[in-house]
C-alpha cells in the first residue's frame, strides 16, 4: 500500500507563515531592485513619456492634497510654490518631486498582488483598495514631515528617510496580512443546513 506523502513546507502550520512571508519579502524587493534599473538605467523605456506624465499627475495630486490638508487639519502658516511643488513652512521647506510621487509604491503594490496567489475577482477591488492606503500614506508623510518642521527640524533627514519611508513597506505589510489571512483564505459560505 502506497503512504500518501504529504508536503511538508505547505502543511506545517509554522513553516507556511514563514514561506509566505519570504515570498511578500522576495516580490517586495526584489521589485524594489528592478524598478530601480528600470527607472535609473534604462530610463522608463520603453513607456518615458507615459511613466513620466503619469509621475507628474501624482506628483501634483499629492502635492494639492498635502496643502489642503495643512490649510484644513493644522492652523500653521505656510506658504507655496505651485510650479515647485514646494511647501515653505517653518522656516525650511517639503519639496515634492516625482519620487515623493508614491508612483514606485503604487506599482510595487500592483505587482506584488498580481504575483501573490489569490482569486483575480477578489484582487479586482482590493488593488485599487490598496493603492488608496498608499496614497493616504503618502499624504501622511508629507503631512508629517510638514508639521515636524514646527517642532523638530533638526531631524527631519532622519524621519524622511528612517520613519516616514518605512511607513510604505509597514502598510504594504499590513494590507497583504489582511489580503493572505482573512480574504484570500476566506472560506466560501457553505448553503447546506447544518
Amino acid at each position: 500500500m502506497l503512504k500518501k506523502r504529504h508536503n511538508i513546507t505547505t502543511q506545517n502550520p509554522i513553516l507556511r507563515p514563514l514561506i509566505e512571508v519570504v515570498v511578500f519579502l522576495v516580490i517586495i524587493f526584489g521589485f524594489h531592485y528592478l524598478y530601480r534599473w528600470w527607472a535609473y538605467q534604462l530610463q522608463f523605456w520603453p513607456v518615458y513619456d507615459q511613466i513620466y506624465a503619469l509621475r507628474d499627475w501624482l506628483t501634483n495630486l499629492v502635492y494639492h492634497n498635502a496643502v489642503w490638508a495643512l490649510s484644513h487639519l493644522t492652523g500653521y502658516e505656510f506658504t507655496t510654490s505651485d510650479e515647485q511643488h514646494t511647501i515653505y513652512i517653518a522656516g525650511g521647506y517639503v519639496g515634492i518631486n516625482h519620487s515623493c510621487s508614491g508612483f514606485k509604491q503604487f506599482l510595487q503594490w500592483i505587482v506584488l498582488m498580481i504575483l501573490y496567489p489569490g482569486p483575480w475577482k477578489k484582487k479586482l477591488w482590493y488593488i485599487p483598495l490598496g493603492l488608496l492606503v498608499v496614497h493616504l500614506v503618502n499624504l501622511l508623510r508629507i503631512f508629517g514631515l510638514s508639521v515636524q518642521l514646527f517642532y523638530y527640524p533638526q531631524y527631519f533627514d532622519f524621519a524622511h528617510d528612517y520613519i516616514y519611508r518605512p511607513l510604505f513597506y509597514a502598510a504594504m505589510f499590513a494590507l497583504w496580512v489582511v489580503w493572505n489571512d482573512k480574504i484570500r483564505k476566506k472560506p466560501a459560505i457553505s448553503n447546506k443546513p447544518a
